[in-house]
């Protein structure tokens, strides 16, 4: 187990109801199924080639999906197929991305919605990339529902739409958010915690970033926030139903000091 280190302002106490959904790596966490069951839409921003959170969630709670992330689509997937075929020596890869094409073409469709854009907090005036984003303050005037499950993981944006995540606080059933570069960004993560209204019921220290040497200091963190979840019993790290993100390193274990 690799050992880190975080603030006493983040210590915790879990809850009984967290299960885990996603994947067993990277792509998988733990929520309180009482957030998820008193959900009316799952809002994903960030979602890469994986979308095995929105597809068992699905298990637990029939809802609308809308996903945003303009680095994949379909023309994505469909030319990583094609370069994989010219590899035609490496028929695992070409497997690999069929298997992710079809897999898309299946699941975003009817009430799921893949939305090609990146989410930030505003969008400059007049630039040329405009098209690309879209703002979490647009994202939430979209949508009248004031039971919204949001999974953020934006590769160090996140810090950018706090503060509207802060003001339609009373709208989310439920929050994970990743947090890229935490060691740099530390107080706004306990700004943020410590001014909402949501429950901090798990943190889990994403292994594929790197432990600083001398603080040991994680560096990526993934933070659930629950509204209808009440902390009920002592943290332990990992958690019985974390995995490591990259299953062949060892997974982090938080002390709080």
């Amino acid at each position: 187990m690799i050992k880190a280190k975080l603030p006493i302002e983040l210590k915790l106490n879990s809850s009984d109801d967290l299960i885990r959904i996603g994947r067993d790596i990277d792509g998988g966490y733990l929520v309180s199924i009482k957030d998820v069951t008193n959900t009316e839409i799952l809002i994903s921003m960030g979602i890469c080639d994986d979308w095995s959170f929105e597809q068992e969630f699905l298990r637990y709670a029939e809802v609308p999906i809308i996903a945003y992330d303009a680095s994949v689509g379909f023309n994505v997937f469909f030319s990583k197929f094609l370069l994989a075929c010219l590899r035609f020596y490496k028929p695992d890869l070409i497997f690999k991305s069929l298997g992710t094409l079809i897999s898309y073409l299946i699941f975003f469709r009817k009430n799921k919605v893949h939305i090609q854009k990146f989410v930030s907090c505003k969008v400059r005036e007049n630039a040329s990339h405009n098209s690309l984003y879209t703002t979490i303050e647009e994202i939430f005037k979209k949508t009248k529902s004031n039971k919204i499950f949001l999974k953020i993981d934006i590769e160090g944006s996140e810090y950018r739409i706090l503060e509207s995540i802060l003001k339609n606080q009373n709208r989310i059933s439920g929050l994970i958010i990743e947090f890229h570069e935490a060691d740099l960004n530390i107080d706004l993560i306990k700004k943020f915690i410590s001014t909402t209204n949501l429950n901090l019921v798990h943190i889990h220290g994403n292994n594929t970033g790197v432990i600083i040497k001398g603080d040991q200091f994680p560096t990526s963190l993934e933070i659930t926030l629950s509204k209808y979840s009440t902390p009920s019993k002592k943290f332990t790290s990992p958690h019985p139903l974390d995995k490591p993100n990259d299953p062949k390193i060892k997974d982090i274990s938080l002390i709080f000091e």
